[in-house]
């Protein structure tokens, strides 16, 4: 089964685009091509942001190694284009970059509610993120593109300038943001971005112990034809969990996803749990709110602690079933708001 979150993710997998899991049209998996290494130390260095003297020749670019080879991208970029939906757009706005045009989810929300106040409001959109308008792109006249995952385009959009195609990988969220920042040359943005993030993420973590310390957290999607899919620790989610000092059920540590249709149901349940309800394929047109019946009629729903616990958190879609680094925040808000009602 395609991973529930993969094709969202990647794009955004479901929450950019509105909710949550994979969509089974867009990539799973980080570039197609095998990730190179990263650059080297010569060209991190060199990768750092530029000082005002050496930015004011604006022909200066740096060459750095990207998932599909190597650019040579400006040292102080002043027109910035994301592509490959909402993750590479959340890097470009953490890290400082002048962001002037940037692709969007294929359905609703065209970007995740939380980031909303940050896109540029002059900035275009252009086109979804499974398959941008590149005219559009052109006629944004960017002098970087930063793109998220390769879509088979890259030697279109490349041509348009120069490109650099990040190597998510979509395991841990900090990896992954320290990644792009070392090839954009913004490692000293991204530190401090972190910094400020786990200030927060471990302000939310005192505040949950009294409610869910000493419990095990399960977190999990239902899915298209009665299945669903746990994150498990070595996802973007459940590492989050992790950080905020949730302990994982045993079946959910050491795997990203696991697929679980309802004869295994056993396998979502905790003390208690955060769901995503009712995610379908949006191109198969089926009624979500029977996805989500669909578990809450079975026999073995009942048998599970959560439920009998009465400690389940329905979370939001358009949150949950994203990537990035804003996406952070937004997972602060809504497990704060649904476990503490603040």
């Amino acid at each position: 089964m395609v991973r529930l979150i993969g094709a969202f993710v990647i794009a955004l997998m479901v929450g950019a685009c509105s909710g949550a899991t994979p969509a089974t049209t867009a990539p799973t998996t980080a570039p197609s091509v095998a990730p190179t290494t990263a650059p080297t130390e010569a060209a991190s260095e060199s990768a750092a942001p530029a000082s005002p003297s050496a930015s004011a020749d604006a022909s200066a670019c740096v060459t750095v190694t990207h998932a599909l080879g190597d650019s040579c991208i400006p040292a102080d970029p002043q027109r910035v284009v994301t592509l490959g939906c909402q993750t590479s757009l959340e890097y470009a706005l953490a890290l400082g970059l002048p962001v002037v045009g940037y692709d969007v989810a294929p359905w609703e929300p065209l970007v995740p509610p939380y980031l909303e106040d940050e896109v540029p409001a002059d900035a275009a959109q252009l086109g979804g993120c499974f398959a941008p308008d590149l005219e559009a792109v052109k006629a944004a006249d960017p002098d970087l593109i930063v793109y998220t995952f390769d879509n088979g385009n890259y030697p279109q959009v490349s041509e348009i300038a120069p490109t650099v195609v990040l190597q998510a990988g979509y395991a841990d969220w900090r990896d992954d943001f320290l990644g792009a920042a070392e090839l954009l040359g913004r490692t000293e943005e991204a530190n401090a971005h972190l910094a400020d993030l786990d200030t927060r993420i471990a302000a939310l973590a005192a505040e949950l112990e009294p409610v869910l310390g000493g419990k095990t957290v399960s977190a999990f999607q239902t899915a298209t034809e009665g299945k669903a899919s746990f994150f498990g620790s070595e996802s973007y989610i459940g590492a989050l969990l992790t950080d905020l000092g949730l302990t994982l059920p045993p079946d959910q540590v050491g795997s990203s996803y696991g697929d679980v249709s309802l004869e295994q149901i056993g396998l979502l349940d905790g003390d208690a749990a955060f769901a995503v309800f009712g995610y379908t394929d949006p191109a198969l047109a089926e009624d979500v709110d029977a996805t989500k019946q669909q578990f809450l009629d079975s026999p073995l729903w009942q048998t599970l602690k959560f439920v009998q616990n009465d400690a389940i958190y329905e979370a939001d879609k358009a949150t949950w079933g994203v990537h990035g680094i804003y996406w952070v925040d937004g997972m602060l808000d809504d497990i704060r708001a649904k476990v503490l009602g603040s």
